[in-house]
């Protein structure tokens, strides 16, 4: 049932408001909006619902779309939802930072791009688009940054042979989401590109590699979970095992995170 919103909100109505608020909510989005922010979000909750009604079936992630004001007070974007990591709290905002830099890498690699990406703009990387959304909705997706670099045109690789780096990190709702968040990308990367599964050294909680040879090289990935996070990082090299130069690049992004 729909309440009808005034201009005057009666503490009787915000306490409706807010049960109202967390019944819905609570089965899928509970995780990432209730705990903590109920106060805010419930009049939200409620002009999510009224939009519901129409039949236009956005999600309350997409009619949130950042920062908010209801009835006077600023509502926190989700990127502002955040987990914690060893006691500490950890938001979409913290992602990027974590990323290598290219003095991190040095061997003349050069930054190609920075991405913070949305829950769409990831799920389109994956085989089935919208199960991936469905299932990163599920383990409380929160937010994503990627870096890629390369070697300049007619540059030559250094002394260990790297050609090109990619690291990616996402932002979920606990620490068991991110592992399942490892799996199931490891699994769609196997699927679509051929690599084969690859052990690896163990990197931060739970970690997983994969290698493929390609025209550019042998390419190496880990994926990692480390509390709520899962970490991504790439490497292709013309000689050298790419899988030690992961595991460099992904204890230093491990560091940055603590």
């Amino acid at each position: 049932m729909f309440m009808t919103r005034s201009s005057g909100v009666t503490p009787d109505d915000q306490i409706y408001m807010i049960l109202e608020g967390i019944i819905t909510i609570s089965e899928n989005l509970a995780p990432m909006y209730a705990q903590g922010y109920v106060g805010n979000y419930t009049g939200l909750v409620h002009d999510w619902q009224g939009e519901l009604a129409t039949g236009s079936g956005v999600s309350f992630a997409e009619y949130v779309g950042g920062t908010n004001v209801v009835a006077g007070n600023t509502v926190p974007s989700t990127n502002d939802l955040g987990s914690s990591i060893d006691g500490q709290e950890v938001s979409a905002d913290d992602l990027e930072v974590m990323l290598p830099a290219e003095a991190d890498l040095l061997n003349g690699l050069v930054e190609e791009f920075t991405w913070n990406r949305n829950l769409e703009e990831v799920a389109a990387n994956y085989t089935d688009p919208g199960e991936a959304d469905r299932l990163f909705q599920e383990w409380g997706w929160q937010g994503n940054s990627a870096r890629g670099f390369s070697l300049p045109e007619g540059a030559e690789p250094g002394n260990v042979g790297i050609t090109a780096v990619y690291a990616s990190i996402h932002l979920l709702g606990d620490d068991q989401s991110a592992r399942d968040g490892v799996d199931y990308s490891v699994d769609d990367q196997a699927g679509s590109t051929g690599a084969k599964v690859a052990p690896v050294q163990q990197v931060g909680d739970y970690s997983r590699g994969l290698v493929v040879e390609t025209s550019g090289g042998t390419e190496g990935t880990i994926y990692v979970q480390d509390g709520p996070l899962t970490m991504r990082v790439t490497v292709v090299t013309a000689e050298t095992d790419p899988l030690d130069h992961v595991v460099e690049i992904l204890t230093g992004m491990l560091a940055r995170s603590s």
